[in-house]
């Protein structure tokens, strides 16, 4: 095991190289939640909506979008790819999902230390009351119970759309059109209760839904158990169905790839 965090170790001190892109990364995010905050103040004087629920939906899809590995697994996996040096990591006697997941989550903890803490304590400092109002045990175990789900399946797909990269050399059309898919579908710009009823009902069947909207749910809505329900098994079914995807495709790109600069 602890050779495998020894993966997770490398790539943490490696983007401990990159504090200024870290540092401008913190300032956008504190940027939108700002922006996002005034906008809905605004709404608030014309419609009867709870600003403090919005304020933390917003941070948590904002802080999911930094700490889901779907670009990071992508960009690791399909530049080794280009490159040729993924030999170099099939060679190894641990799976090669093995190794990139546990890369990723020196990515996740990096990210998790010094971009999301930060705009952690400066929410609690600015919305603390929001903290006794919404926050509480059930929901913070729930929260964590469906992000770690909602993580494999971000996983899953990051992973997936890198391999596509041997057969369509550039993904970046395809990474760019799925982050605009978790924004729509999984509510990173707007909660999904406020989109229209066949938009939402399409919504909850997408894996989207289950990688940033469910998790962030736990903490924001008092659901129902039957609800939490629906949503536990849809996540449970995407990664299923995921892990289905990246078994077949998998053996399809290794049998035939043609590593490129290899």
């Amino acid at each position: 095991m602890n050779r495998f965090f020894g993966y997770s170790l490398y790539q943490y001190k490696t983007l401990r190289q990159y504090k200024f892109n870290t540092i401008m990364q913190i300032i956008a995010s504190l940027t939108m939640i700002l922006i996002q905050y005034s906008v809905w103040t605004y709404v608030k004087k014309y419609n009867s909506i709870d600003v403090d629920e919005i304020i933390t939906y917003v941070l948590l899809a904002i802080i999911l979008q930094i700490l889901l590995p779907i670009k990071s697994a992508t960009n690791f996996v399909s530049e080794k790819i280009l490159k040729g040096n993924i030999i170099n990591y099939l060679n190894r006697p641990d799976g090669l999902i093995i190794i990139i997941f546990f890369i990723v989550f020196g990515n996740f903890f990096y990210k998790l230390k010094f971009q999301v803490l930060p705009i952690l304590v400066i929410y609690v400092v600015f919305f603390y009351n929001i903290i006794f109002k919404i926050f509480s045990f059930e929901r913070l175990i729930l929260f964590l119970l469906m992000y770690l789900l909602s993580y494999l399946i971000a996983f899953l797909l990051g992973y997936i759309i890198a391999l596509l990269s041997t057969v369509f050399i550039k993904i970046n059309g395809i990474s760019e059109l799925v982050n605009a898919l978790l924004i729509v579908f999984g509510g990173g710009l707007l909660p999904i209760d406020l989109y229209p009823k066949l938009l939402l009902k399409i919504s909850e069947f997408t894996p989207f839904y289950s990688i940033m909207y469910t998790p962030v749910s736990m903490i924001v809505y008092d659901n129902n158990y039957s609800k939490i329900l629906f949503m536990f098994i849809m996540q449970i079914f995407w990664i299923i169905i995921l892990w289905i995807i990246y078994k077949k495709l998998s053996y399809y790109v290794f049998k035939k790839l043609d590593i490129m600069g290899g």
